[in-house]
């Protein structure tokens, strides 16, 4: 015992003395030593202590936690969203063609109403003039941007493809002016929507023009058989200005009979 720890104990004992019944509880503390040993001399205490042992049981479940992969590349993203887009798409092509292969052009029924911007659905009969499908590129209420690198939906160029062989022009809307037709057109190349680059373009000639104004125009000398859009605004403003929108329930019949909405070009796919 070195000098000074016995000087302690000493001094230790003489104070429990003093303490008469408080004896048998002062020597037991002493007894216990890890505080005052730890205190006085750390090199006591400075031994290497063992590391804890895990148990079989416990190194098994750690184990059988690990799981091999023969992957060697990550799995495509889901597609659920671009599912919902290949149905709508699908059914906008099987209605224009049902429309085209009615006898008599007299017969056939277009999409846009028969008086724009009002809540009856009648429409007119195509008549004599060219059919056509209508798509809308601008994302909701935004403008299409000819530089977004987006992906289409995947059936679309087939689809459109597959009409212009029936004899069905495609023409695409959007309020972008008409000096970005040529980036719209490059873009709509490279997608593979529009590869000959032969499909008519509806963009706005000055910044106030309403795109139901080139939708009218453009139904003058062609029968839209279907509209493909991502809003009810794709297919008639009045969307824009009603106050209340179950005004316009009436019009919802027209949704998969000539309106279809979903977007062409799916950036989540």
């Amino acid at each position: 015992m070195t000098p000074a720890r016995a000087g302690l104990c000493a001094a230790l004992l003489a104070a429990a003395s003093s303490l008469g019944g408080c004896v048998a509880v002062a020597l037991p503390l002493i007894g216990a030593g890890a505080v005052v040993r730890s205190q006085l001399d750390p090199a006591d205490d400075d031994r290497e202590r063992p590391a804890p042992v895990r148990s079989a049981p416990a190194l098994e479940e750690e184990e059988a936690q690990v799981q091999l992969t023969t992957l060697t590349e990550l799995p495509p993203p889901s597609s659920g969203g671009s599912d919902i887009a290949q149905r709508g798409i699908a059914a906008f092509s099987a209605y224009a063609t049902q429309q085209m292969l009615q006898e008599g052009g007299t017969e056939r029924r277009e999409a846009v109403l028969a008086e724009p911007g009002s809540l009856d659905p009648a429409r007119r009969d195509c008549g004599s003039r060219k059919p056509a499908v209508l798509i809308d590129l601008d994302p909701g209420r935004g403008t299409f941007d000819p530089l977004d690198e987006a992906t289409p939906a995947l059936s679309l160029p087939e689809t459109l493809a597959t009409l212009r062989e029936e004899g069905i022009a495609v023409a695409w809307q959007s309020r972008l002016a008409r000096h970005f037709e040529t980036a719209a057109r490059d873009r709509l190349r490279t997608a593979g929507l529009d590869p000959a680059g032969s499909d008519t373009l509806l963009f706005a000639r000055t910044i106030d023009e309403r795109k139901q104004t080139l939708r009218d125009e453009f139904a003058e000398t062609h029968c839209i058989l279907a509209i493909l859009g991502d809003e009810r605004a794709d297919f008639d403003e009045l969307y824009l200005y009603l106050k209340d929108p179950d005004a316009a329930i009436a019009l919802d019949a027209l949704i998969g009979d000539g309106w279809f909405l979903t977007g062409p070009i799916d950036s989540e796919a």
